[in-house]
């Protein structure tokens, strides 16, 4: 399996799986200030959780998914990037980066 497609359908189940949210919400805890350590969170919790649920992908693969999921639904809108996505999850996007970021990311 590609990462990309890891990483689309890890996202898939996390959305729709509860129990897989609260097991990432209980580890994340251990992060005090974990809105400023976004990446470390995500290569210490995020990733070896996806790992056990059978998804393997790295960060960069996260924030490629996630920039292109983020200018896809605001492609033909202007985004203010500090007004709230709707049910969306990003784990990178949302907690310290900006449109302007994200558009300027490589999507290759």
């Amino acid at each position: 399996m590609q990462s990309s497609e890891a990483v689309r359908q890890f996202m898939e189940r996390y959305q729709q799986d509860a129990s897989l949210q609260d097991k990432f919400a209980r580890a994340e805890e251990n992060y005090p200030g974990s809105l400023d350590i976004r990446e470390a969170v995500v290569e210490e919790v995020l990733l070896p959780l996806a790992e056990e649920e059978g998804f393997s992908f790295t960060v960069e693969d996260l924030r490629r998914y996630e920039t292109a999921v983020y200018l896809e639904k605001h492609k033909d809108e202007e985004q203010n990037p500090d007004v709230p996505d709707d049910e969306t999850v990003f784990f990178l996007l949302d907690r310290g980066w900006t449109n302007d970021a994200a558009a300027d990311f490589n999507q290759d």
